[in-house]
């Protein structure tokens, strides 16, 4: 075993000499982890064979006697003991704590455990218990804070703050701060800061090529620890020697660092700085790139930066570059904040800043954006107006041939039934065989002019509301059921919606209408017709019922009336239900919707 004077920077090599009696252990493995306790005895782990004691006035090695000790491949990495003289063990096992006789142990575990959190791997872990009754341990990506009960108090992660996975040693100088030792850099802690504190840690750069680091740190091997001396000094382990300094000696720099603008290319084009920091981006200038920099050449490579471009950015972007760039910035001015902190952190709050105004593209301008908004206007505005002259042209031809219709057809079928009904009056005695063929004539004609009278009524442009056709299916109800004596009670839902009605919706409506009332009439022998009819939004439902004698279906031989129906409900998109059974009446419902 080898001990280090620093202030005679001699080395002294002590033979132990070995323990006579069955005691005595033989080893044959690495004894890397010291402890020295209160009492003055050195403790040693070993990689393999457990835990030994080591008394340095005898020099003699001893195993600590518990059977746990025997056990093969236990393996001791780190050990400390706290300030009621237990002993604590990081073992390849968990955590074993020892009482102050070093009789009875216990393992310990953690309570209160953040999600994602499993220290688990011992071989990347280590542990650490500072003067104020804390219990630091680390693992992959992480380090806890608890108490001696294993009542977690704080996590610090890879998320706030760690710039490592593996801590491989920790140590607390006399201010407090921890400082650890992990694959990357060295980590200085101050536990009394939160995590997002600003100062929470601070950092120290190792070489990656086995030389000196840029912070005078020399590059180190895995699972090397770091330790404290009685007077403050850091001691940190390394591949060719080892680092130790006293951390209250390190100066922090607090020289604010000035910030400016080095250089500004346009489309990759430099472009000439000048003392108005100010630039313009004409339309095609689609790439603005601006470089920086911060006047500290202390460590500079730790130097950060952080910008914002006013109405664009939303928040800084924080940066260990120098340059921001933007693309396709829209027309309008705006404002390029550049912040800078020096290698301890040190911010330039006020910076410096770049005016920056672009100009629209005439199809960006307001004039040209209001010039082509007028002309959809008109546009259409012009399809509306020709539409409407349309409607109104297509009104005309349709009231033309309602009033031909009426004046020239109407009229002949008029005269043929009058005609009829008189030549039948002249020759009734004469000829008495040739009436029931006047009567035929005169009845087809009053039933074909009824019909034009439907059919001039549809064609009419003026009667194309929901409400004109709800009043003519109520009187042609009225005159046919007063005619056979028959009860009609139609229900109509009001008020309706103002809808208009195509030519085509209007007339399969009435003639569907028509065709169930007149069969109800007919055929059915019913005393009572139930006519309901509602709209529910631009649904329409209506709902013919007779309490006659009803049909069997499948015994009853089908015309077109039935399939005719059907017909007219498809081509306004719209379904029939027909429900009969002998002696229950019948009832036919149309649901359809308005367009």
């Amino acid at each position: 075993m080898s001990t280090y004077e620093p202030r005679s920077q001699q080395w002294e090599t002590i033979k132990i000499t070995p323990f006579q009696g069955s005691n005595y252990p033989k080893v044959n493995t690495h004894m890397p982890v010291l402890c020295q306790d209160a009492s003055g005895k050195i403790w040693i782990g070993s990689l393999i064979n457990g835990l030994f004691w080591y008394d340095p006035a005898s020099h003699q090695l001893k195993r600590w006697p518990h059977p746990l000790n025997g056990q093969p491949n236990f393996t001791i990495n780190r050990i400390q003991e706290d300030a009621q003289r237990r002993l604590w063990l990081l073992t390849n096992r968990g955590i074993l704590r020892l009482d102050a006789e070093r009789k009875n142990f216990e393992w310990l575990t953690f309570r209160g455990l953040p999600s994602g959190i499993s220290p688990t791997d011992e071989l990347h872990s280590t542990f650490y218990l500072d003067r104020n009754g804390n219990w630091w341990h680390s693992g992959i990506g992480f380090l806890i804070k608890a108490d001696y009960d294993g009542k977690v108090l704080q996590t610090y992660t890879l998320k706030n703050g760690l710039t490592s996975d593996h801590i491989f040693g920790i140590c607390e100088d006399q201010r407090g701060h921890l400082w650890l030792h992990t694959d990357e850099r060295l980590h200085e802690l101050d536990p009394t800061k939160k995590p997002g504190q600003a100062g929470l840690f601070q950092y120290y750069s190792q070489s990656s090529d086995g030389l000196m680091g840029s912070d005078g740190i020399l590059s180190g091997n895995l699972f090397d620890p770091i330790t404290r001396n009685r007077s403050g000094e850091l001691f940190i382990s390394a591949s060719e020697g080892f680092n130790y300094f006293k951390p209250g000696d390190l100066r922090k720099n607090t020289l604010i660092p000035p910030v400016w603008l080095t250089e500004i290319r346009i489309n990759n084009q430099v472009q000439p700085l000048d003392t108005s920091q100010q630039i313009t981006l004409h339309p095609g200038d689609n790439t603005l790139t601006v470089s920086f920099t911060a006047l500290n050449f202390s460590q500079s490579r730790k130097n950060q930066y952080a910008y914002r471009l006013l109405g664009f950015d939303k928040d800084w972007v924080v940066t260990s570059a120098r340059t921001a760039t933007y693309t396709n910035l829209a027309p309008g001015d705006y404002e390029l904040w550049v912040r800078a902190s020096n290698n301890d952190g040190v911010w330039n709050k006020r910076g410096t800043r770049l005016r920056i105004h672009v100009i629209p593209a005439y199809y960006q301008t307001f004039w040209f954006k209001a010039l082509i908004g007028l002309l959809v206007l008109g546009l259409l505005y012009g399809i509306y107006r020709y539409r409407m002259a349309q409607q109104q042209h297509l009104a005309l031809i349709r009231d033309r041939i309602a009033t031909d219709l009426h004046d020239d057809i109407g009229s002949t079928l008029s005269s043929i039934r009058i005609f009829s009904e008189v030549v039948q009056g002249q020759i009734a005695d004469v000829r008495p065989d040739s009436v029931p063929l006047l009567k035929r004539i005169s009845d087809n004609a009053s039933t074909l002019a009824e019909s034009m009278q439907d059919i001039i009524w549809t064609i009419k442009s003026n009667q194309d509301g929901l409400d004109d056709l709800v009043s003519r299916m109520r009187e042609f109800a009225l005159r046919l059921t007063e005619a056979r004596g028959i009860v009609l009670n139609m229900t109509v839902g009001e008020p309706f919606p103002i809808l208009r009605l195509s030519v085509e919706q209007r007339r399969n409506l009435y003639l569907i209408f028509k065709e169930s009332i007149n069969n109800a009439v007919k055929y059915s022998a019913c005393s009572r017709i139930d006519v309901r009819l509602s709209v529910e939004g631009r649904v329409l439902h209506l709902q013919i019922q007779d309490n006659g004698v009803g049909f069997d279906r499948d015994r009853t031989r089908s015309g077109n009336g039935l399939p005719n129906l059907h017909a007219r409900a498809r081509d306004i998109r719209g379904t029939i239900v027909l429900r009969t059974a002998p002696g229950q009446g019948t009832s036919i419902t149309l649901t359809a919707t308005i367009r």
